[in-house]
């Protein structure tokens, strides 16, 4: 029975077995064939096939996949302390990254040349990664080529004497860190690259003692760092610790800076760092080189939360290369969304805090940070508008600044936006209720409480009503009518109406009533007209014709989760509409896989609660991409059908 959990890899050789694999540890609970098949785009088909040659490739390990009708799988390990160490060594991977064994390689040739005294030749590398003498790697090294171009450093290949790089020090630094990748307490020490893993080598018992000692600072001193962030910084003092061991002078020549760094917070603070861990431990003797060096990365490591930390009393000339590029990135967004972005103060704020340490690594030319994949991307997939603006403002920046923006700051820009959002108040009219007691009044008082209680302001009144009462009323003056779940089994034709469960938990009533007060909003006063369209049978081998509508300034966006709808989107039409294009028959798909072509047209012009009604309309769409097929076969033209939960029937 093989028990290097390391092998683990190289038995499960198909890349989606490990992406099951990874899934299936880390929840620890039972997952559907449905749900896995959803992660990987893939049939329950497919996953089950997958699971049946997984069992015996991960018998060899005695790691059993247990399986319940309905339910799904799970990894049944030997014992707990298999457990622990799969959990310690497999949370340096990401489902996302496992299959790419090309990006693997990759990583191992940065980290060769960063470390490696001389140069290495091309064939070293293929013995040494394990491939055949006619794979020249050369996709492999146009990546490590562009890697080390954001770092400034140049590959230089030689005929016969090899491969070797060129750059300054303190860009050869940052990329070492960053290659270093784990910052985890129980994260894997072997990197596959004995000089590497020499460049951080410290004993886990100090290594725990030094970051004892960091964090103790950090709380007692008026600066703050993500733990990811603190993690990484006691990697930085464990390099230049042993660069000062091995009696290595590190002479760094720095970039011109707009700001005196010894007037920080975080200088105040490296220095008290390193007059302890002078006190405590051999290898502390950092020079000023050093001692710059570790407050710059502090500078880009503070997690301003304070927005009266944001002064030039603090940080110089810093301020004002971070309000310019906050500036930049609201008129980007703004001119994006069609509405001014500068008018809310809590975004202006938080964009400024984010801004800061992005500023210093602008000056620098450095786009550095830590990616490890624990950001909610799946929110900024969710939410496919806002995701695609970020986009489109990462690339706007690089272009401009030649920064890149990482995942992580991507991430810290969406949820800011998104926030600006969720605090854009919209108009509603109040809503006149009837609750149809079908079964008694007292039936429906836990329904009327919660109505009362969380929706009062969107309520002109609310009435209780039997069905043979509202049969006799000579006019109806209601906007909506409530009833229990059982209520669906009888022939009530009063519409809108939804129907509450009975099992329902006070504290779920909140979301599953929401949906009900959607209409009071107006969208269908505000929002374009819907019309539908069917797309013609030759389209399923053509790209579908969208330069052939009268305006052709669309924004191009990739929705659903099969990316099977794409939407053509322009907030500063001339026309208002939204026109949804569909196959009759609900299996056709164009050329590129899209069944549904969403084309807005609409003049936003500052309108921003418009901007949010419509944003509103096409999350929903794309969280339930099913609701917008049914609305095709009924001709819906009511938004509130896009909105509505799955109890409200129309």
């Amino acid at each position: 029975m093989k028990d290097k959990i390391s092998d683990i890899f190289l038995v499960l050789s198909n890349p989606r077995h490990k992406i099951i694999f990874l899934l299936l540890l880390r929840s620890g609970a039972m997952i559907s064939s449905k749900v896995l098949a959803e992660e990987l785009s893939v049939t329950p088909r497919t996953i089950k096939s997958d699971i049946k040659s997984m069992r015996y490739d991960l018998g060899q390990f005695g790691i059993q996949i247990a399986s319940k009708s309905s339910q799904g799988y799970r990894l049944v390990l030997r014992d707990q302390v298999q457990n622990r160490r799969m959990k310690e060594y497999f949370q340096i991977y990401q489902p996302n990254t496992v299959n790419d064994e090309q990006k693997i390689r990759v990583h191992y040739i940065i980290r060769r040349l960063l470390s490696s005294g001389e140069p290495v030749k091309a064939e070293q590398f293929q013995r040494e990664l394990f491939l055949n003498e006619s794979n020249s790697m050369h996709k492999e090294f146009s990546e490590v080529k562009e890697f080390f171009r954001m770092y400034h450093i140049e590959i230089l290949a030689r005929p016969h004497y090899g491969i070797s790089i060129q750059g300054e020090l303190f860009y050869k630094i940052c990329c070492m860190v960053r290659m270093y990748r784990y910052f985890y307490k129980n994260s894997p020490t072997d990197l596959w690259s004995p000089e590497f893993n020499e460049l951080f080598y410290c004993d886990e018992t100090e290594k725990g003692n030094l970051r004892k000692v960091l964090h103790k600072t950090l709380a007692n001193s008026n600066v703050v760092f993500s733990d990811i962030y603190s993690e990484r910084f006691l990697m930085y003092l464990i390099f230049f610790r042993n660069y000062v061991l091995k009696e290595k002078q590190a002479d760094i020549e720095f970039p011109e800076l707009c700001f005196d760094y010894q007037i920080t917070n975080e200088f105040t603070m490296v220095e008290e760092l390193i007059q302890k861990l002078r006190n405590l431990y051999s290898g502390f003797d950092f020079d000023e080189g050093v001692v710059k060096y570790l407050t710059l990365i502090a500078v880009m490591s503070t997690d301003l939360y304070r927005f009266r930390d944001c002064t030039e009393e603090r940080y110089g000339g810093l301020i004002k290369i971070a309000e310019d590029l906050r500036n930049f990135v609201l008129t980007e967004l703004s001119s994006y969304f069609c509405v001014n972005l500068f008018d809310d103060y809590t975004c202006f704020k938080d964009l400024l805090k984010i801004m800061i340490p992005i500023s210093l690594k602008q000056v620098l030319k450095l786009s550095d940070d830590v990616d490890l994949g624990f950001h909610d991307l799946g929110a900024m997939k969710r939410k496919p508008v806002l995701n695609h603006g970020v986009k489109r403002l990462r690339e706007a920046f690089q272009e401009k600044y030649g920064y890149q923006f990482s995942k992580r700051e991507q991430y810290l820009i969406f949820t800011t936006i998104l926030g600006l959002f969720n605090r854009l108040v919209l108009p509603h009219q109040k809503l006149k209720l009837a609750l149809i007691a079908i079964d008694g009044r007292l039936s429906t008082q836990q329904l009327k409480f919660n109505l009362q209680h969380y929706f009062s302001d969107f309520i002109e009144k609310i009435e209780t009503k039997m069905l043979y009462e509202l049969e006799s009323m000579d006019s109806l003056d209601y906007d909506y009518y409530l009833c229990m779940e059982y209520g669906r089994n009888m022939n009530i034709e009063y519409s809108p109406i939804y129907y509450a469960s009975e099992d329902l938990a006070e504290k779920e009533y909140m979301d599953s009533l929401s949906h009900v007060f959607l209409s009071s909003y107006r969208h269908q006063d505000i929002l374009p007209p819907i019309r539908y369209f069917k797309i013609d049978e030759k389209f399923r081998f053509e790209p579908f014709p969208v330069e052939e509508f009268e305006n052709s300034e669309y924004e191009d966006i990739i929705m659903g989760r099969n990316h099977d709808i794409r939407l053509f989107l322009n907030l500063n039409s001339t026309r208002e509409q939204f026109g949804i294009f569909y196959f009759e028959d609900e299996a056709d798909v164009c050329l590129y896989g899209e069944k549904y072509f969403l084309v807005v047209d609409m003049q936003i012009n500052d309108n921003s609660q418009k901007l949010k009604m419509m944003i509103h309309v096409l999350d929903r769409i794309f969280e339930t991409p099913a609701l917008l097929r049914a609305q095709c076969e009924k001709q819906e033209i009511l938004y509130r059908a896009f909105l509505a939960g799955d109890n409200i029937s129309n």
